[in-house]
Formats: structure tokens, sequence, C-alpha cells
């Protein structure tokens, strides 16, 4: 019975308090930069191609132990590969155009409960490359402590969807459309 309450009520209870003082007040949070992580892995004729971005911004309301809004802010520019050459392929007006689009945007619009220890789905808008899409996200929810939570899921998105790779790379002969992206987010209470 304990191991019962440990592994299944535990992290509801414990996202419930986080929200239990504050009655239906709305509950603030926000990632933790040097805590957390947001990455990608493309696909070059086969093989992943792994990339991440340096600054990101996310902002979490929660009410009741539910999630309220959540809001990704991505600094196209801080994002990194291993090859210099594909970083630098990546600038340009074919691929990011980071020099005319230096943000992507991910706000959510509503979520469903998809089990029983903080999993979510959000389903939203991402904007990128001054393209707007639907899209959603799965993630799970973990306290830590009593003033922080772990964020950590997954989506793909199709990268021509975004004009990402136009011309002749918008086919998927070579560089296949799907990319998966991964984060793992700390996120803070704001005071």
């Amino acid at each position: 019975m304990s191991k019962f309450i440990t592994r299944n009520l535990m992290p509801i209870l414990v996202l419930a308090s986080f929200t239990g003082a504050a009655g239906h007040a709305e509950v603030l949070w926000h990632s933790i930069p040097r805590e957390s992580s947001l990455a990608f892995t493309a696909r070059w004729e086969s093989n992943p191609v792994p990339g991440h971005f340096n600054n990101f911004q996310v902002r979490l309301a929660m009410v009741r132990g539910f999630p309220r809004s959540l809001n990704v802010t991505i600094d196209i520019p801080s994002l990194q590969f291993r090859s210099p050459l594909i970083a630098h392929a990546a600038r340009s007006r074919v691929w990011f155009d980071m020099q005319r689009f230096k943000r992507a945007q991910f706000s959510s619009i509503r979520f469903q409960k998809t089990g029983p220890q903080g999993e979510y789905q959000a389903f939203g808008t991402l904007q990128l490359k001054g393209i707007r899409r639907p899209v959603s996200i799965q993630f799970h929810l973990n306290p830590i402590g009593s003033k922080q939570l772990e964020l950590t899921g997954e989506t793909s998105v199709t990268r021509t969807e975004f004009a990402i790779g136009t011309g002749p790379w918008r086919t998927s002969t070579v560089i296949g459309r799907q990319v998966v992206i991964r984060f793992q987010v700390r996120l803070a209470q704001n005071p």
C-alpha cells in the first residue's frame, strides 16, 4: 500500500500542494536556463543530426495543479550543431533565415491530462520563420522539492511546414522532413 501511495499518489499530492495555499489563484513558473535543455534531431541521409538551442524561456501557469498556459520563446540565433559547416548553413535564408526571424514561439491553447502522474498533452501554435502551425506537445511534470518542477517531453514537427529547407532542400531524399524535439526544463515558482 505504501509503495502505491509513493508511486501513484505522491506526485499528484505534491503538484496539488503547489497551488493549495493560493486556492484558485494562478501559480506562475519560469525556466532556470542553466538547468534546462532544448534539443532536436534532424536526419541527413538517415543519419541523426543533433542540435540544440542555448537560449530559450519557458513560462508555465497552473491553477489547482492543472496547466493553464505554456509559453516557450526560443532565441533562434542560439542554435548550435556539432558541425560548424551545418551551423553556418542553418543561418541562411534557405534554412532558418536568422537575419529576419530571430525568435520562435509556442503558445498553448488547451491541455489534456494523459496519465495519472503528471502526464499531459499541450495543444497550441508554433510560430517559426514567420509561419504559424498547430502543434501538440507530450510532456510530464515532476515536482522537485517544494518550489521547483521538472518539465520533460518531446514533440515532432515537419520542417517543410515552416519553410525550413527551401528550394532543392524541400524534398526528403537527403534531409528528412520530420524533426524530433526533446526538452528537459527545470522550472522555479515565481516569487
